[in-house]
């Protein structure tokens, strides 16, 4: 008798939802539960050998604050990518790519925030992350991708602009009503929450043509937490639309953005304890990241 060594469809599934992983970090879930079917389709071509863990492409879009300093728990919102990677690799498998990006000079535009401030905050988030990863998974650094758009991007800013229109003549009260909610919150500009849903629409995958990065996977798995679920729901009605496989992923952390400054409360500290079950004590972050609230 053959036994099969190939990891099962569940063990697959289990990498992309983080079943069963440490609570402080895990579960992902896919923000419409009927995307589930796509999931456990994947996790079965993988098993079958008809797909791989690279025809998927991990995303997380990260903000920007108009404070000039970069917190300690800016890395806790990637922690469940790099989680979903290691056990990818622990089960045989040469891990999806991770594309952490930034549309920093939309963001400053769109959020009232002077550029050259922002492009240096920028810049001090993105080394950050590099070091938190090459310290807690140098084993991945080849598989993550750091985008970190400081100059515009003409070309996005012309799709933003269409698909504002096309999202201005669809939006739902209830998804408009959200978004306005959510800038209220965490922007210092009125009257951008369509464009800014807009952009998530584009960073996010769902109109596979005006991507703005390379796209060599046709699976694209968004992982954002709270703050991004009126976003995930803008993406996934274009992306139904343009028949994309876009695949958002809700985590239970960063329910403020860990971008944003925030005092201490059950909410940061849940990003804590999910930095220190990836293994990064505060004494380590503040090493990686010196300048810092």
């Amino acid at each position: 008798m053959t036994i099969s060594t190939t990891p099962s469809a569940n063990d697959i599934q289990s990498t992309f939802r983080l079943k069963g992983i440490d609570p402080r970090i895990g579960p992902l879930k896919p923000f419409d539960g009927s995307q589930s079917a796509i999931l456990q389709k994947l996790s079965r071509d993988i098993h079958l050998g008809q797909a791989q863990c690279t025809d998927v492409l991990l995303t997380t879009g990260l903000g920007l604050s108009d404070n000039h300093e970069v917190p300690l728990r800016l890395p806790a919102l990637l922690v469940p990518g790099f989680q979903a990677m290691e056990r990818q690799k622990a089960l045989g498998f040469t891990p999806s790519q991770y594309r952490v990006y930034q549309a920093t000079e939309f963001i400053a535009d769109a959020n009232g925030i002077e550029l050259q401030k922002a492009r240096e905050v920028s810049s001090r988030m993105e080394h950050f992350l590099r070091r938190y990863v090459e310290e807690l998974h140098p084993d991945l650094v080849e598989h993550v991708e750091f985008c970190f758009e400081r100059d515009q991007n003409e070309t996005a800013s012309d799709s933003i602009a269409q698909l504002v229109t096309e999202i201005s003549d669809s939006t739902s009260h209830e998804i408009f009503d959200r978004l306005s909610r959510c800038e209220s919150s965490h922007s210092n500009r009125n009257g951008q929450a369509i464009r800014y849903g807009a952009a998530n629409v584009l960073y996010n995958g769902a109109d596979p043509e005006k991507y703005p990065f390379k796209r060599s996977t046709e699976i694209l798995l968004p992982i954002g937490g709270k703050a991004e679920r009126p976003f995930f729901a803008l993406t996934n009605q274009i992306a139904a639309k343009r028949g994309a496989d876009v695949i958002p992923m809700v985590t239970q952390l960063g329910s403020t953005p860990t971008y944003y400054p925030a005092p201490a409360s059950h909410a940061t500290r849940k990003d804590f304890e999910a930095l220190e079950a990836d293994g990064a004590s505060e004494e380590l972050l503040q090493k990686l990241n010196p300048v810092t609230l």
